[in-house]
């Protein structure tokens, strides 16, 4: 799988092409990490899209992950992507493949994230129950408030 992954990250860089030309002018970037186990999380999102979010003052930072969009083959465990809320505009900026779920593998991405955009610092960040995640946002971002998500305290409660 890490194959695969770093293959895709390649694709994703513009050494091959991967979109059809219509989209040459946006400016995409992807970055990687790896965690001790060896496990690749790879970052990729629109640097326009990143930029015009912090021009903006987003603030209220949301993370979500999905299952059932990830690659079957190689089996990533999730697509863990962050949105930065926008006069009421959930604006999806940070998309994660990630083949771990653990708390290194999201302070490693966040860790990355921050690096590469150290303008995004978000007053509230809003996630899902999950205390891998939650840590590492507070770990990343010990500024931020942290709420839960009321659907996921709901989808937990039934």
């Amino acid at each position: 799988m890490t194959t695969f992954l770093n293959e895709l990250n390649v694709k994703l860089q513009g050494k091959e092409k991967l979109l059809p030309d219509m989209y040459s002018d946006i400016k995409s970037f992807t970055d990687r990490t790896i965690d001790v186990d060896g496990k690749v999380s790879i970052i990729f999102g629109c640097l326009d899209l990143i930029q015009e979010v912090i021009r903006q003052g987003g603030s209220e930072l949301h993370a979500d992950a999905t299952f059932k969009v990830v690659p079957s083959s190689p089996k990533c465990r999730q697509l863990f992507v962050m949105h930065f809320n926008i006069q009421n505009y959930s604006i999806p900026i940070i998309y994660v493949l990630m083949e771990s779920k653990t708390e290194t593998a999201y302070t490693l991405v966040l860790r990355k994230c921050k690096a590469l955009f150290p303008a995004i610092q978000p007053v509230c960040i809003m996630t899902y129950y999950e205390n891998a995640l939650k840590n590492a946002f507070s770990n990343i971002y010990p500024e931020s408030i942290q709420n839960a998500c009321y659907f996921h305290y709901v989808q937990v409660g039934i």
